[in-house]
């Protein structure tokens, strides 16, 4: 018998996502935002504070493929912080766009 010798091995385990480890994984899609009944989308913004607003996680809209590779905002601080949602959530004129 012989006692082991050397041998290559590779661990794959999730490196796609966790190659973003403070970003969270940017999946190109996107989903429409609806706002009451009543009020025009043109004159309000989802970015303020207070807008009442509702994302609709029901309907997936894919990234045109003309608009890949996704380009993440420049940020400052992208801590993971307080927030579950991650530090991408902070980028509101990113994740908020017409």
């Amino acid at each position: 018998l012989s006692a082991g010798g050397p041998k290559v091995t590779y661990k794959l385990r999730d490196w796609v996502f966790s190659r973003q480890r403070y970003w969270g994984e940017p999946i190109p899609i996107y989903f429409p935002v609806d706002f009451p009944e009543g009020v025009d989308p043109k004159d309000v913004d989802p970015k303020d504070e207070g807008c009442e607003h509702t994302i609709r996680y029901d309907v997936s809209i894919p990234v045109d493929e003309a608009d890949l590779p996704l380009t993440l905002p420049e940020m400052e601080d992208f801590s993971p912080g307080d927030d579950p949602a991650g530090c991408l959530a902070r980028a509101k004129d990113w994740r908020y766009f017409q």
